[in-house]
């Protein structure tokens, strides 16, 4: 008996108790190549600060605006009986429909940052339980220890 016992190997056994994980352990290492990516994808964010300024000096400018908006719909009341008043009618509109148009396209150049944001938010809720899983290994391993004052 004690030739069974001198042959048992305790660390060997753990390695075996652990060796169905091992290819798990690699594909979670494969997670470390995807950081750096996520470093510079944290670089492209810097952008939402000044397009966040430059939002807000049109939000600023359209209130400004709202007094000519006024102007505008009387504007095209007295163009209808004063045909001269046409011409900046016109202008006004395509002053107008060109802060849309434009506001517009800095919308759709948000899209794919938002969709990234809807994104990450799944993704987020994927890797939950890798928070969980982590704080109990820790703590299962803290139950091994022999040095433990529990």
């Amino acid at each position: 008996m004690s030739e069974q016992f001198s042959m048992f190997q305790p660390s060997r056994a753990v390695e075996q108790v652990f060796e169905p994980m091992k290819p798990l352990q690699e594909q979670l290492a494969q997670l470390s190549r995807v950081l750096e990516p996520m470093g510079e994808l944290a670089q492209l964010a810097r952008v939402f600060e000044p397009i966040g300024a430059f939002q807000e000096q049109l939000r600023q400018l359209s209130q400004a605006f709202a007094p000519m908006r006024g102007f505008q719909e009387q504007l095209k009341l007295v163009s209808t009986k004063f045909t001269p008043m046409q011409g900046l009618q016109d202008q006004l509109e395509q002053l107008g429909g060109s802060f849309r148009d434009q506001l517009n396209l800095m919308a759709r150049a948000l899209e794919p940052a938002t969709r990234f944001h809807e994104g990450l938010g799944a993704l987020m809720q994927t890797f939950e339980p890798a928070c969980r899983l982590r704080q109990q290994f820790l703590e299962l391993a803290e139950s091994f220890d022999g040095n433990s004052h529990h």
